[in-house]
């Protein structure tokens, strides 16, 4: 059914013959079906569902491996996955064997040697080479089921395969859709820990330009002293990270800097954003929708940087401030990005004084490097900081700068004590001879028959026997006296 309705530019280009390479689980019936299907496939095993086989292998009691051995035995298999080169796969692999206590186990040496027949198909050294992607776990497809389960059926059975058709076209919909949105919105909190989206401060560093050869890119980093080679058309990088396809900070950089589009980074040119507009909402948008807020029409970044690519090694550094502004061609600055024109004589002397004090920075490097390098280099690390995060961050830097020097004392808001035995001394308001009642149901001092509340409740008594009444102590002494001497009458007890 599937390959009924598979065009000719399906599988990128491979029409009927089908994906170059499968990702799968274990699944004999699975991998035959694909296999019959499509033969010339590469039919690759998903690592995760590798290390879970063995793990389960390892515990389970009937292999007999000891208790205190199992995770030992279970990190030697990983390690020996995870090794990208073939002679030190082979070779870990010859020292597992001839661990002790692998060597002890006949049915764990047995099992390892049947792995080892079918290694190119799970383990990295042999896949190095092939266009991955950087995925060597089915991981999306089981990851798309889950939010399949939990988003769109949310944990509950659909009870006809109507009301499952409609989930799909309503709820699975709705979820794509905010997806989209969130990304066309930049809002790129949600993306921080996907390899698709690269944190702008790993791309400091990084300086871009194009290559001889069409659609190559090289990408030096400075501060390491790397130079690396990006083919954007296949979007592979010759870093370790990009070789067989993962998406890397070179191939990010070559985005940001020449303003090309990409099939697995974030979207950041206009083009792009208009495309998944389109594919969102099936309508078209303007192309100002997506324009920066500045204002100004969107022009494409040619620059080829990054960052600004200056190098003191290719300059006259021997500035005395004389004859240095003359170079400079004002022209660019007097048009903002929303089109006002803005004051020239405003815009020169903010230049001449900025190029005072880049005379003054280079000069004291020059003649006292052991009192201004550490200086330099921890404001460039915070300048590069601030610059990352956002313009305004580093307006504000500009802005508050010195203000916590000596001579500019920062403002400690300090608290306002007042005086226990005032507060005790202060007159309570007169309210005409009343208190101020309580809110909600009164206290107990406070019953009175208004409330509905008597000051005293009634004993209770047994019978008609009425309760008795105490009288008012009398004054005299020779009276009490005399009362106390009578004997007294026996209680009735009730």
């Amino acid at each position: 059914m599937l390959m009924d309705i598979v065009t000719s530019d399906a599988f990128g280009g491979r029409g009927s013959q089908g994906p170059q390479i499968i990702m799968t689980d274990d699944s004999t019936s699975e991998r035959n079906a694909l296999k019959r299907m499509f033969p010339g496939i590469i039919a690759l095993l998903c690592l995760f569902h590798v290390l879970q086989a063995m793990w389960r292998y390892i515990w389970d009691s009937k292999h007999k491996a000891d208790s205190s051995d199992k995770l030992e035995i279970y990190i030697l298999f990983r390690d020996v996955c995870y090794e990208q080169n073939e002679d030190d796969f082979k070779e870990k692999y010859e020292s597992m064997l001839a661990f002790p206590k692998v060597k002890a186990n006949s049915g764990l040496v047995k099992h390892f040697k049947d792995l080892y027949e079918r290694a190119p198909e799970w383990a990295l050294a042999y896949r190095v080479d092939l266009l991955t992607r950087g995925n060597n776990t089915n991981n999306y497809s089981e990851a798309t089921v889950r939010l399949m389960k939990d988003l769109v059926f949310q944990r509950l059975k659909a009870y006809s395969e109507v009301q499952m058709f409609d989930f799909f076209t309503t709820r699975l919909e709705a979820f794509f859709e905010r997806r989209l949105a969130n990304v066309l919105n930049g809002r790129q909190e949600n993306y921080w820990k996907s390899k698709h989206f690269i944190h702008p401060s790993k791309l400091a560093p990084l300086r871009c330009e194009k290559s001889p050869q069409e659609g190559f890119y090289l990408v030096k980093n400075v501060e390491r002293k790397t130079e690396y080679v990006v083919d954007m058309k296949h979007e592979v990088c010759s870093c370790h990270v990009g070789r067989n396809g993962a998406p890397c900070k070179h191939q990010m950089a070559v985005v940001q800097s020449f303003n090309i589009m990409s099939t697995q980074l974030l979207p950041i040119d206009l083009e792009s954003k208009l495309a998944l507009h389109k594919i969102m909402t099936t309508v078209s948008a303007p192309p100002e929708w997506y324009a920066p807020l500045k204002g100004g029409p969107y022009v494409p970044n040619n620059a080829g940087t990054v960052a600004a690519d200056i190098s003191l090694d290719n300059q006259d550094t021997t500035l005395d401030g004389a004859g240095a502004s003359e170079e400079l061609d004002f022209a660019a600055g007097s048009t903002t990005e929303s089109g006002t024109i803005f004051d020239q004589a405003k815009l020169s002397a903010a230049l001449e004084k900025w190029e005072d004090i880049n005379t003054y920075m280079i000069n004291s490097l020059k003649s006292r490097p052991d009192v201004f390098v550490d200086a330099v280099d921890k404001f460039s690390v915070k300048f590069q900081r601030a610059k990352d995060s956002s313009e305004n961050q580093l307006l504000s830097a500009f802005h508050t700068f010195n203000r916590q020097a000596a001579g500019h004392r920062s403002v400690v808001r300090k608290y306002i004590y007042s005086n226990s035995s005032s507060i005790q001394k202060r007159k309570q308001p007169s309210l005409g001879g009343r208190k101020c009642t309580h809110q909600g149901r009164p206290p107990k001092s406070a019953y009175t028959t208004e409330h509905g509340y008597p000051k005293s409740k009634a004993k209770k008594t047994a019978g008609n026997i009425a309760p008795t009444k105490r009288s008012a102590i009398p004054h005299s002494l020779a009276l009490k006296v005399s009362e106390q001497s009578q004997p007294k009458k026996p209680r009735l007890k009730l």
